[in-house]
């Protein structure tokens, strides 16, 4: 293992991480006796998924990546990408490599709320999708929160988000430079330190300017850094975890003693990422999560991106004559109790003779 601060050129070109992560996240068919019958559930892949990828101004293949792959993994026969292009009406090369590796099938030169809708409802040129996933502006969000219920979707996705816990032992550099790294995904966003360390505050604060200072920072990376970066004093780790359970952070790192153990009280966020090795930029690329998470607080009810968004579990149910009668009365004492005595009389009519209540109890 290379020593902090070293680099090691055998390693920088290794391969992006395989489709295991994926595999690990697919929903599973399974069958179990019940009641006397069989019941479980079997799996299929939509058909068609619909990946919308940031383009125009920057190169993300990341992001084709992220949201093509978990498609292919689930079944999914033909994912189309949507992909906004420059101003000379090209595609980045990247973006288009990043297609071919994930089993992208179709690739559609358009972006905005308006390729959302076209995934959504279908053009001429574009046939419409069962799911739409993916990142994007507040246009492609809102877009997209229109759209759902006509197609699945992920999430609606804001501007992004970080929160770093830390004792005060990591170097406030460290520290410094996760937050200014999610902040130049633009502005609106959050970069939130906590620490019951108060002294940590000071220091990280004084290295934010230095950093910025030496980067040359933009003012675009400025004000998004002025207007989202905050710094919240607790008195101990248990207020620590309530205020990060609070907020429920798109990404949160945990950077103090003890975070591999106590980690799971942490229950609302995006993706934990524990220990000072484990930076975001590693999740963002390499780590094996996926990037396209859930912001503004949807940590609380939300997954990230995985498999299991682009399945659907259809529940099997299998009886025999057998099975069916010990039932019956049950579906008969629902029937009366609910008014749908239509629903009691489907079942006596699969046998020979009627029944009462009172003749199978």
């Amino acid at each position: 293992m290379p020593a902090r601060g070293s680099s090691n050129s055998s390693n920088t070109l290794r391969k992006p991480r395989s489709r295991q992560p994926s595999r690990h996240q697919a929903i599973q068919p399974w069958e179990a006796e019940i009641g006397g019958g069989l019941m479980g559930e079997t799996v299929f892949a939509v058909p068609r998924a619909g990946c919308y990828v940031p383009g125009g101004r920057g190169s993300y293949p990341s992001s084709v990546l992220m949201t093509a792959i978990p498609a292919g993994v689930a079944g999914v026969e033909q994912i189309a990408l949507c992909v906004p292009p420059a101003a000379d009406g090209t595609l980045p090369k990247a973006t288009l490599a990043a297609a071919k590796v994930a089993g992208v099938t179709e690739i559609y030169k358009v972006g905005g709320a308006h390729a959302i809708a076209a995934l959504a409802y279908g053009t001429e040129s574009i046939p419409k999708v069962e799911v739409i996933v993916g990142p994007g502006n507040i246009f492609v969000a809102t877009a997209k929160q229109q759209v759902a219920g006509l197609v699945g979707i992920d999430s609606i996705a804001g501007p992004s988000e970080i929160a770093v816990v830390t004792d005060g032992r990591t170097d406030p550099r460290v520290v410094a430079l996760d937050l200014i790294a999610q902040a130049e995904h633009g502005p609106d966003g959050m970069s939130i330190m906590v620490t019951w360390e108060e002294e940590a505050l000071v220091y990280v604060a004084q290295e934010l300017e230095i950093v910025l200072s030496e980067i040359n920072a933009s003012d675009d990376l400025r004000q998004a850094m002025e207007s989202g970066c905050v710094g919240v004093a607790v008195r101990d780790l248990k207020q620590a975890a309530d205020c990060i359970n609070r907020f429920a952070p798109e990404h949160l790192e945990l950077l103090f003693d003890g975070a591999k153990d106590n980690y799971r009280m942490f229950r609302h966020a995006g993706v934990i990422f524990i220990g000072e090795d484990s930076p975001v930029p590693l999740g963002d690329y390499v780590g094996g999560s996926n990037h396209v998470l859930p912001t503004g607080g949807g940590a609380r009810w939300a997954s990230g991106l995985r498999t299991s968004h682009f399945q659907r579990a259809c529940a099997v149910v299998r009886h025999n004559r057998e099975s069916l009668w010990e039932s019956a009365h049950h579906i008969e004492a629902f029937a009366q109790a609910e008014g749908l005595v239509n629903h009691s009389r489907a079942v006596k009519a699969r046998f020979n003779e009627d029944y009462t209540l009172e003749q199978v109890e």
